[in-house]
């Protein structure tokens, strides 16, 4: 098999059906198949370069990649360093791009030296492309809290609605009378965030005091959601 083309791995990628326990279909993007893509269980894009660990110096890259052993839709076990892609479009196409560009690099002949060139174009993708994903996925933590509060009091619904400022430019997401609501939003299994400047956690208003929402008779006072 010889080295594929963007459009056709690409194609091939965007095919991909996700992970059966520990057996993944892998699309191969060079002949030694040494470069190849997959998707995981969750449906989640996994570049996949074979051999042994690789030294990852850029720590924002580092983050996204592991070594471990993985099998085969044949059965195959195989050891790779692996990057982990989120399961949405932009991202098959980064994956396909990624593996023409390692091979071109030749990581398949040298996987350290290959790595090494093309880490750079991998820190300017995951920046580009999870730039949109970090900010839906901050957009439907938003909306799963107000949904949240709206069940708790329905009757309110409309009050906390009209209470959300996470389209605007405000330092909190959601301002109750005088609660500010600041909501960060993860996928993974800790959560931790940084407060976007000192207003996100000082004690006041996230908004100016005659746009503030009141309690207007139904409940939604300072302490109701505390």
């Amino acid at each position: 098999m010889s080295a594929e083309t963007y459009e056709t791995l690409r194609t091939r990628v965007a095919s991909l059906d996700p992970a059966s326990g520990q057996q993944r279909a892998i699309v191969w993007a060079d002949a030694g198949e040494r470069i190849g893509a997959s998707r995981g269980p969750s449906g989640e894009l996994e570049v996949f370069i074979v051999g042994e660990p690789l030294i990852v110096a850029n720590a924002a890259v580092a983050r996204a990649f592991v070594h471990g052993r993985w099998q085969t839709a044949s059965g195959q076990i195989f050891s790779a360093t692996r990057l982990v892609l989120p399961a949405s479009d932009p991202f098959d196409a980064i994956a396909a791009l990624l593996c023409v560009e390692l091979v071109s690099n030749g990581t398949g002949a040298d996987p350290q030296a290959g790595l090494d060139r093309t880490v750079n174009l991998i820190e300017a993708l995951l920046r580009q492309g999870t730039a949109r994903t970090t900010e839906l996925l901050g957009l439907l933590g938003e909306l799963l809290v107000i949904h949240a509060l709206c069940r708790r009091a329905p009757n309110a619904a409309r009050t906390i609605v009209a209470s959300w400022y996470g389209n605007t430019r405000s330092s909190r997401d959601l301002q109750l009378g005088s609660v500010g609501i600041e909501v960060k939003t993860t996928t993974g299994d800790r959560s931790s965030h940084h407060a976007q400047g000192i207003r996100q956690v000082e004690l006041g208003h996230a908004v100016l005091p005659d746009t503030l929402i009141g309690d207007g008779g139904d409940g939604l006072g300072e302490h109701a959601f505390r």
